[in-house]
């Protein structure tokens, strides 16, 4: 794993995971659309999916709350 990037996020207060999943597609989606990089991708679709699981029940999250997390998600390289 010479000279790979990995990402990593802290945990988040969970109100409730259901959707998250679905919306870290929706990010991937978008980032494909977007043509975004890898290392976007993975930061908006790591934030989309921490944002949503702070969310109680099926709200989804505002995208001033995924914006403010996407620069939290950290990237290594090893």
């Amino acid at each position: 794993m010479k000279n790979k990037n990995f990402f990593y996020f802290n945990k988040v207060p969970v109100g409730s995971t259901v959707g998250a999943g679905d919306s870290v597609v929706v990010a991937l989606a978008l980032s494909e659309e977007k043509g975004m990089s890898l290392e976007e991708t993975v930061r908006l679709s790591t934030a989309t999916g921490a944002a949503n699981v702070m969310c109680s029940g099926t709200q989804a999250a505002e995208y001033e709350v995924i914006s403010e997390l996407i620069s939290k998600v950290a990237m290594h390289t090893i």
